[in-house]
């Protein structure tokens, strides 16, 4: 099933469609017994772009941090062959955060060289506006953060068209291509992590560390940071 959807999904990238999914709100995907790291799919899908969470680090403006109110789903591949390797162009990324020397999960709960996520992130705990059954409710999630990176890259989109130039289509090379080298396309989320609690102890060889930590650059919790549309504007394929 995995390896049919992500055909699909290859496909609509070849016909000039960005393919965004929310990378989840459980955080590293600990299970119950934390033995293994399993974000979801089709996030982990290397065809899509995957989205996560964050939110205001002090009032309803400034510097971003990964959500609080639940975990910004990201992480590298569970530990098994089923899941994609790792694409060239974002595995320089990932090797650098393993390198960095920040604190890291037990390496029996992940696979190092699997595809990761998220990609990149936007605000996800704001309180979205939304009407339900006739009634306006507060909500949040990356189900609400995904559609606001995808709603920015429909405007990109729309400048694209405007110039006589192609959609953005798949959009991961991109990401880690010229908007990663760019200077300014991403705000780099440096704090919080998407750790999951409570389940740390829950198998006698559960990972001492069940999840992911911010740091420099890309990391799982929040990717390459949140797009900064400006900059994203001057920085489009031609």
């Amino acid at each position: 099933r995995r390896v049919h959807g992500d055909t699909e999904y290859m496909k609509l990238g070849l016909r000039g469609v960005s393919v965004i999914y929310a990378s989840g709100d459980s955080g590293a995907g600990c299970g119950s017994t934390c033995l293994i790291l399993d974000p979801s799919y089709p996030a982990m899908s290397p065809y899509v772009t995957s989205v996560g969470a964050t939110e205001f680090l002090s009032s309803n403006t400034g510097p971003e941090g990964a959500v609080t109110q639940f975990g910004s789903g990201g992480g590298f591949g569970g530990a098994s062959a089923d899941f994609p390797t790792a694409p060239p162009y974002s595995e320089p990324f990932y090797s650098a955060y393993l390198a960095s020397g920040v604190e890291l999960p037990s390496p029996k709960a992940y696979v190092a060289t699997n595809r990761a996520t998220p990609d990149v992130a936007a605000l996800g705990a704001e309180y979205f506006q939304v009407v339900d059954n006739g009634k306006t409710v507060a909500v949040g999630g990356t189900s609400c953060s995904a559609p606001t990176f995808a709603a920015m890259i429909t405007l990109l989109n729309d400048v694209q068209l405007s110039k006589g130039y192609d959609s953005l289509g798949f959009l991961n090379q991109l990401i880690y291509g010229p908007w990663a080298q760019a200077d300014g396309v991403f705000w780099d989320v440096t704090v919080g992590d998407n750790i999951c609690s409570g389940s740390s102890s829950a198998a006698p060889d559960a990972s001492p560390q069940c999840g992911w930590k911010c740091t420099k650059s890309w990391d799982p919790v929040t990717g390459l940071g949140t797009l900064n549309f400006a900059k994203a504007v001057d920085n489009l394929p031609v």
